[in-house]
């Protein structure tokens, strides 16, 4: 029989370190298929002939957040856009291109079974510029007739994307300096509001955090487990 402190077998220790890897892949996610992103700004600018915005509490410096996520494995690519052809875009399947806003107490969000929302990419000799647009959105549970949301990422040194490539992973706030807006039409654009952002970051998956302290308390479990056999 062994003595207490003796080294575990090898093969044991084998297994812990096996263990580890190979649960340590397990529990991480897929990179690059959920796209993740949060951002906030101030309003900038409000067009209303009536009473609508200011009934809702929005007026210019009106703080907003939200956030962006799309599925990278339910994309269609949709082709290079006609009228510019340095632009390619992509549509989604439903529910997976999502837009949530929230400003003055209110819940802005995109429709999630229109698979209009589309995702542009565009990369020429002027401007590198990202824009996510959402063609149906929903205001406080009441869907709302001709409305879309815009949010453009634009850098004018071209140094933000390396091609027309749908990117893999959240923008960079300090890849886009020259245009971070944020337009809503309502009501076909008789109404809208327009923003700037003044932040936006990616959200870090939480499954890899827990999925590698359960595994390091497994493996440290058997570990115990070994020295006292």
């Amino acid at each position: 029989m062994k003595s207490i402190g003796s080294k575990p077998p090898a093969i044991t220790r084998r297994c812990v370190a096996w263990l580890a890897v190979s649960g340590l892949g397990l529990a991480l996610p897929l990179h690059g298929q959920i796209v993740d992103f949060t951002f906030s700004g101030t309003l900038t600018d409000l067009v209303d002939s009536g009473t609508v915005l200011s009934d809702l509490g929005l007026m210019v410096g009106t703080p907003f957040s939200g956030t962006i996520r799309y599925d990278l494995s339910q994309v269609t690519f949709d082709g290079f856009n006609g009228t510019q052809p340095n632009a390619a875009s992509w549509h989604f399947s439903p529910a997976q291109f999502t837009l949530n806003l929230t400003l003055a107490g209110h819940a802005l969000t995109s429709l999630p079974t229109d698979t209009s929302h589309n995702l542009s990419v565009e990369n020429d000799l002027a401007l590198d510029r990202l824009s996510y647009d959402f063609n149906s959105l929903d205001l406080d549970g009441n869907v709302q007739p001709d409305s879309t949301a815009f949010v453009f990422l634009t850098d004018l040194s071209q140094s933000a994307l390396p091609g027309k490539a749908l990117p893999p992973v959240a923008p960079a706030f300090s890849d886009f300096p020259d245009q971070r807006l944020l337009h809503i039409d309502l009501a076909n654009g008789s109404i809208s509001f327009t923003g700037n952002l003044t932040r936006f970051s990616g959200v870090p998956e939480p499954a890899s955090g827990a999925g590698c302290i359960g595994l390091l308390g497994a493996g440290a479990w058997i570990w115990s487990r070994s020295r006292r056999n």
